[in-house]
């Protein structure tokens, strides 16, 4: 008896320093030294780099009264929404991609409320800019649970639009680490804690319920590997009307214009003109 209780005590120490291991190497790539690579030039000479509190940007104005703010994925940075937001300028709405700050897990700082208030703080610039009148939002992967964090808190927010969106950052994580179960899920819970990167404070079931009727889009890949359909759809369920689903058949993680070509500039740029402009 006493020799399995020292194997079972031993097998869950090495599940959390498994576990933690495991998080701060999915995250090295990314976060390693607290920093991202640095975001290219500006792709078109319409776009002014500006800063958003100690953050970086691109701004475009706006020729039509609204005027989206777009956040990316975990890892990148703003030139990451260029594809689509380059359409949506072309087409007369004003742009702002921000940069999210960096996890530095070097001094635990809690990420989630930094990452919310860079987009809140873009929120409060576009609000100002002369002209704007309307204002939407767009995100991708795990940038989608911070756009919406800021959204349920912000009914200037009109109309959201989600691109491979989980429904909680928890639920996320434990996928991640799925292969062993709770012998891994919750020492990486618990590295992720000490990182930082507190998942619970990113539920977006309980922030997409709280969006009152604003339009939602919600675009996913029926083959995406990194957030299932499944994720997505469920966070999309949780939402009021009038919202949309949009399954892409054969789309793996953010491979939207890979499979939709030109459709699917075209089906966000459909859905802000229905959503923001008067009619």
């Amino acid at each position: 008896m006493r020799a399995a209780c020292f194997l079972l005590a031993g097998a869950s120490v090495a599940a959390l320093a498994a576990g933690g291991i495991g998080y701060r190497a999915y995250r090295a790539e990314a976060d390693a030294d607290g920093s991202r690579a640095p975001a290219p030039p500006p792709p078109s000479p319409s776009i002014r780099v500006i800063a958003i509190g100690s953050m970086a940007a691109w701004y475009v104005p706006s020729r039509n009264g609204a005027a989206i703010i777009y956040v990316h994925g975990w890892g990148a940075s703003r030139d990451q929404a260029w594809p689509e937001a380059s359409d949506a300028v072309a087409n007369g709405f004003g742009a702002l991609l921000i940069d999210l700050p960096t996890l530095d897990g070097r001094r635990g700082v809690d990420w989630a409320p930094l990452a919310v208030g860079a987009v809140e703080a873009g929120v409060e610039f576009l609000a100002a800019q002369p002209g704007v009148l309307h204002l939407g939002g767009q995100a991708f992967s795990s940038g989608c649970g911070v756009l919406l964090q800021a959204a349920a808190r912000d009914p200037r927010l009109a109309a959201i639009a989600l691109l491979s969106p989980y429904a909680s950052a928890r639920e996320h994580l434990d996928y991640e680490y799925r292969r062993w179960g709770p012998i891994a899920q919750w020492p990486a819970r618990v590295g992720a804690r000490r990182a930082g990167y507190r998942v619970e404070e990113l539920d977006s079931r309980q922030a997409a319920a709280m969006l009152a009727g604003r339009p939602l889009l919600v675009i996913a890949g029926t083959e995406d590997q990194v957030i299932p359909f499944a994720m997505s759809k469920a966070l999309f369920d949780a939402a009021f009307e009038p919202k949309q689903l949009w399954p892409v058949p054969g789309a793996g993680h953010g491979e939207f214009g890979r499979v939709l070509k030109e459709r699917y500039v075209a089906g966000l740029r459909d859905f802000f003109d229905r959503s923001l402009l008067p009619r």
